[in-house]
């Protein structure tokens, strides 16, 4: 038991191996909520989420600011899912399979908040599998990685249907500083009709590092990902600890 935080760290099963790393790797869970107004009770789509919790782009969104929404990746993650997120998994081929079907069955909502795209090897002109005819996203970030052929069926796509670029090619790496510069990943886009310009402004830029998009925007990232004691630690390849507040259980 972590006594300072009254947390205690609890075994479960499946074998998987866990990661310090709970949040987005560039901070998109940061922009999807900074750029709706550090809203609470969001919602969001999940596209390529791979591990609940490793590098995820909506779990903090969803464990803090109680957003709500569902997560589509190739690979199956149910059974730790179940363990470690509140809201529903789907084992899916997002290229191939029926989205615009998957998001009714899940009553998705018509304007969601927030759309993460990551989806590793895809051909650049299946992205507009999403059906963006149906459905309206406040914020999106997709990953082309660089790509010129990727990036450009995104960047027409999108475009045509109203969406405007904010952050432009986001490098991953730490500050502008560093001795090494980063890699173009992402894009990332919000819907004019439903982010306010005053916060289009301030993230507005193109090939910075992720943490200098923030910086320029006057948040501070290390201050969002306070996250205070939820250690996730895994001693070995037969069984995983994740935390388990007894204050947060007795209240």
């Amino acid at each position: 038991m972590d006594n300072k935080n009254n947390t205690f760290l609890i075994k479960v099963t499946p074998p998987f191996i866990a990661d310090p790393e709970r949040y987005g790797r560039l901070g998109q869970d940061a922009f999807a909520f900074f750029i709706n107004g550090e809203k609470t009770n969001g919602t969001f789509v999940d596209i390529g989420c791979r591990e609940p919790l490793r590098g995820n782009n909506t779990w903090i969104l969803e464990e803090r600011y109680n957003w709500i929404g569902i997560s589509i990746d190739i690979e199956d993650y149910t059974d730790i899912w179940k363990y470690t997120r509140k809201n529903p998994f789907v084992q899916m081929d997002a290229i191939e399979g029926d989205l615009e079907e998957l998001f009714s069955t899940l009553n998705v909502p018509d304007v969601v908040d927030y759309l993460t795209h990551d989806v590793d090897g895809a051909e650049p002109d299946r992205f507009d599998n999403i059906p963006f005819d149906k459905y309206i996203f406040k914020c999106i970030t997709v990953e082309h990685d660089g790509d010129p052929a990727t990036r450009a069926f995104q960047r027409n796509t999108l475009l045509s249907y109203g969406y405007e670029l904010a952050c432009s090619n986001v490098k991953n790496g730490p500050g502008r500083n560093c001795f090494r510069g980063g890699k173009v990943m992402e894009d990332w886009w919000i819907h004019p009709e439903y982010i306010e310009e005053s916060a289009r402004f301030k993230f507005a830029s193109d090939e910075l590092m992720f943490i200098d998009v923030f910086g320029q925007a006057g948040y501070d990232l290390h201050e969002f990902y306070n996250l205070q004691g939820a250690v996730y630690r895994a001693i070995n390849a037969d069984m995983v600890l994740y935390p388990y507040n007894l204050e947060k259980e007795q209240k």
